[in-house]
């Protein structure tokens, strides 16, 4: 959380030397600091299987063919190249992730995906051949 009043950083999920998993960024370090220094930790895909359960958005490529998915779900929302799905899971498979909106699945193979975000825009996977997530 940023002060405005005090240009301080408040993380309340700092351990006291500051941010977990992230060095050197003590919870009252300036916004410009912290945006620097976190910008130096390069995003890593999750190793082995994953899975996530909540809310998450998808940015799709060209090459996606929505057709496969539940669409008559009030959970699930096409923005453009975006999906939007209030409540399911995604899980890591063979060859892409099978998405979940409630208990419906449906699979997107690792072409037809940019990234998945949690609900908050937390990146939770990113294709390597698209670097601008």
């Amino acid at each position: 959380m940023f002060d405005e009043s005090s240009s301080e950083w408040w993380c309340f999920h700092c351990d006291s030397d500051g941010l977990k998993g992230k060095p050197g960024v003590k919870a009252s370090s300036s916004v410009a600091e912290v945006k620097s220094r976190l910008a130096a930790v390069e995003f890593q895909n999750p190793t082995g299987n994953w899975s996530y359960e909540g809310a998450y958005s998808v940015e799709l490529t060209d090459r996606a063919d929505m057709s496969v998915a539940p669409v008559g779900s009030e959970f699930l929302k096409i923005e453009g190249n975006r999906v939007v799905i209030s409540e399911g899971r995604a899980m890591q498979g063979m060859g892409g992730i099978q998405l979940y909106v409630e208990e419906y699945p449906f699979f997107l193979g690792y072409v037809c995906l940019k990234c998945i975000r949690r609900g908050d825009g937390f990146l939770l996977w990113k294709n390597n051949n698209y670097d601008n997530m």
